[in-house]
């Protein structure tokens, strides 16, 4: 049998009768729509356990669910195996481990947010090259004040539900890593802040408290996104399948498919075409139900995680 997990914002009895409608009518399933409400206490979140022979989850009935997810604002995920207690989980930074894109954040201190922004997005969504986007990028930024990129920093905010996974993910012997085409100014405040393990992104020179754009080699593009967490899990002994890895860019998408477990964050369509595994209305408190770290199930009555 497989599991499927449906997490929503909206009242739980409501949403259960309404998907349970919508299959029964939409989908031709030959047994009864198994549905048992749970609660993750840990996450203080209702949600759905929907059980069903695996040979019923199709990718048909799969793209089915994706395409209904996206049109009520649900996130689901089918119950993956259960990963050791310890492995690898990497994270994007620019809106992914952060909220905002950290170059873009200096071009609005700057006021130049609207060119930069744009060629960011057209990079994000592979319609540029990044290694050609990248430089370009930090020209029209030669000359920020150290002070600035300080500032920035300071100003950006972590990603909606990361306070409440982090402990849990150290807690259970992961280690953790930033794996940005961003700049490491910006990567090493912010392992640092919530003691991570690694970062690794771009390094910028600084010369004389002022941002240059002389760019250590080799820019940290989709390639070497993907070749950084291998050799990561190699040095640490990790196995592929127990490598987690979050982004939502066209450039993340190599080191996405090379874990075990990749995870579009709020994602760009490129992104959201190619990979499994989606969060795209809650927060990365959902990263639990994926990791299946060593919990015992319960009925609502109960309390689970």
């Amino acid at each position: 049998m497989s599991v499927i997990y449906f997490i929503t914002t909206q009242d739980i009895d409501t949403f259960q009768k309404k998907l349970q409608e919508t299959l029964f009518n939409a989908v031709t399933m030959p047994f009864p729509l198994l549905f048992d409400k749970r609660y993750a206490a840990l996450i203080d979140t209702d949600y759905l356990k929907f059980t069903l022979p695996a040979e019923c989850l199709t990718p048909e009935f799969y793209r089915y669910l994706r395409e209904l997810s996206l049109q009520w604002q649900f996130d689901f995920f089918i119950k993956p195996q259960p990963l050791p207690v310890n492995g690898i989980i990497a994270f994007d930074m620019d809106s992914t481990f952060i909220a905002e894109e950290g170059v873009d954040e200096i071009a609005r201190a700057l006021g130049i947010s609207t060119q930069i922004a744009a060629i960011t997005q057209q990079a994000m969504e592979g319609k540029l090259d990044f290694n050609a986007s990248f430089t370009r990028r930090i020209g029209m930024l030669k000359g920020t004040p150290k002070a600035v990129l300080n500032a920035v920093c300071d100003r950006m905010t972590l990603s909606p539900g990361l306070l409440t996974i982090l402990p849990v993910i150290k807690a259970k012997g992961f280690k953790t890593a930033i794996i940005s085409g961003g700049l490491d100014i910006f990567t090493q405040r912010l392992k640092t802040r919530y003691q991570l393990d690694y970062a690794f992104s771009n390094t910028v020179e600084i010369r004389d408290n002022v941002l240059t754009d002389n760019i250590t080699l080799p820019i940290m593009n989709a390639a070497n996104k993907k070749k950084t967490l291998a050799d990561l899990a190699d040095q640490l002994n990790i196995a592929t399948e127990n490598i987690v890895a979050c982004g939502d860019g066209a450039n993340d998408l190599p080191m996405l498919q090379h874990a075990g477990t990749g995870i579009a964050w709020k994602a760009k369509p490129v992104v959201r075409e190619k990979i499994h595994h989606q969060i795209n209305h809650h927060g990365f408190e959902l990263l639990l139900f994926l990791l299946k770290m060593n919990y015992n199930a319960t009925r609502l009555a109960g309390r689970e995680f």
